[in-house]
């Protein structure tokens, strides 16, 4: 499964990084690597399985980062 990464931004919105198949592929620890580059400083983050998400993005806008 694929896994994804989420964050909380400033305007209560839900960041999401969708790592790509060669980037995952690189090392075991590929997303906790993407997470320390792209993840600003000092936010909390989730990495999930992307399946988890809602596939529908219609209301992506209204995804809230949970607690």
């Amino acid at each position: 499964m694929t896994q994804a990464i989420i964050y909380p931004n400033d305007n209560g919105s839900v960041a999401l990084i969708i790592p790509t198949p060669d980037w995952l592929a690189q090392d075991g620890n590929a997303i906790e690597i993407l997470a320390a580059k792209d993840v600003p400083v000092g936010k909390p983050y989730k990495i999930v399985e992307f399946s988890d998400l809602p596939q529908d993005h219609t209301f992506f806008n209204a995804w809230e980062y949970p607690a």
